[in-house]
């Protein structure tokens, strides 16, 4: 299928169907969604602790401000 085609059925623009392929494909070039997503997973992850669970006054000042509410 064309890319043009492809984002059609899907609803996207055509250069967000060509960034997931160019963005996604294993060693051999080749779109595998399994793949993709475990590349996506691995993106998503975050480097380091936030800053709430990081500060324990501020957790303990969030949570007070939350349990007034």
């Amino acid at each position: 299928m064309s890319l043009r085609s492809i984002a059609a059925g899907r609803g996207r623009a055509p250069s967000t169907v060509s960034r997931e392929l160019r963005r996604n494909r294993n060693a051999a070039g080749q779109y595998r969604p399994h793949y993709a997503q475990n590349k996506a997973r691995t993106r998503r992850q975050r480097p380091r602790q936030g800053k709430i669970a990081g500060l324990p006054e501020l957790k303990a000042y969030v949570q007070a401000m939350l349990g007034r509410w």
